[in-house]
């Protein structure tokens, strides 16, 4: 990936590193902060290192999606100077890594073979919103909450045990936004999901089996 791929330009003394630590600025965001808005100019791209964001189409039909985490956002910013494709929300306190557009699009020409990574992070991407438009479509509202739960636990949560557990609260609302559904049909299905003993969720902790993360992801990717 693009992010690997910088960090180990970092930690070396290469000439890549010395120009990758003058374009990198580490940047804080409160929870529910906006980084960006929709159709803004295009002027920073950016690395999440810690927290979540989410990306808030306001298009014909209103969606949010899970920004992967590690993965260059917006990425469609590469192919030409444009605006915003959505508006960008920190779901949890947040730290990035900014970089201007411009420079990181001068890095890559001057770098070419960084784009290796990058390629292999446009295709990660590709998969993810190809299977979130299936599930959006196909899957009945208890299953896409269900998959939403997975997907948190599988890109951010830790292994403890034989559990994912979520390193940070997080509430029906926020669980809701994501799925999308509305958040007294969310706690429904989590109720739901508490009972069938696939889910762990008191005081905004949330908490699946290693074996029922795994298996649906496993199903997602297949």
């Amino acid at each position: 990936m693009l992010k690997e791929a910088i960090c180990q330009a970092l930690g070396s003394a290469s000439l890549e590193g010395r120009r990758l630590q003058q374009m990198i600025h580490e940047k804080h965001y409160p929870k529910q902060q906006i980084l960006f808005y929709q159709d803004d100019e295009i002027d920073y791209v950016y690395f999440v290192i810690d927290g979540v964001v989410v990306a808030d189409h306001h298009d014909a039909i209103h969606y949010h999606e899970l920004l992967l985490p590690n993965l260059l956002f917006p990425l469609c910013s590469l192919e030409q100077h444009q605006r915003y494709p959505y508006e960008a929300l920190a779901l949890t306190d947040v730290i990035v890594w900014r970089m201007r557009w411009e420079d990181l699009r001068a890095f890559l020409d001057e770098y070419p073979h960084f784009y290796r990574s990058l390629t292999q992070d446009l295709l990660m991407v590709g998969q993810y919103l190809s299977q979130r438009n299936d599930d959006l479509i196909n899957e009945e509202v208890a299953k896409r909450v269900e998959l939403v739960l997975c997907q948190l636990l599988y890109y951010y949560g830790k292994k403890q045990l034989n559990d994912y557990v979520l390193p940070w609260p997080v509430t029906v609302t926020e669980i809701s936004y994501l799925t999308p559904a509305t958040r007294s049909t969310t706690s429904h299905v989590l109720q739901k999901l508490k009972q069938q003993h696939k889910v762990y969720y008191e005081n905004k902790k949330l908490a699946m089996t290693v074996k029922e993360v795994e298996q649906n992801i496993r199903i997602l990717n297949e």
